[in-house]
């Protein structure tokens, strides 16, 4: 996925998943965190992997995980219309009364404070 895509492309079906170290994209309420290349939760990297980045590329980016985000969230908090895991990439489905942030494994039992928290790590 280019950096520079409409968010809408994204509520069109395509499939959306971030690349590990082996390849193919993260499953469907994948258990593990979203890790470095060598494996580390959150080690930093993950955080700031927008400073190595030209200021106006690394804005531009985050105003797309935002609006991705946003638009995901809205689906299915206003209209249920998003498909099933459509944030798993994100924040794990709730275990319990729990959901899992996939930057940093933290656990909220309100879903808005674990989107709150991604937004945090995309924030840098």
């Amino acid at each position: 996925m280019s950096s520079l895509q409409d968010p809408m492309f994204l509520l069109s079906g395509e499939p959306f998943g971030l690349i590990t170290p082996a390849g193919p994209a993260l499953s469907v309420n994948h258990t593990s965190p979203i890790r470095t290349l060598t494996e580390v939760p959150d080690n930093g990297f993950i955080t700031n992997c927008f400073q190595h980045l030209h200021r106006q590329e690394a804005e531009l980016m985050r105003t797309t995980l935002y609006a991705i985000l946003d638009a995901w969230w809205w689906r299915i908090n206003e209209y249920s219309l998003a498909p099933v895991g459509a944030l798993d990439v994100f924040v794990s489905a709730a275990i319990g009364p729990m959901y899992t942030c996939k930057f940093c494994t933290g656990g909220f039992d309100d879903p808005d404070n674990a989107i709150s928290c991604v937004r945090g790590h995309i924030n840098v």
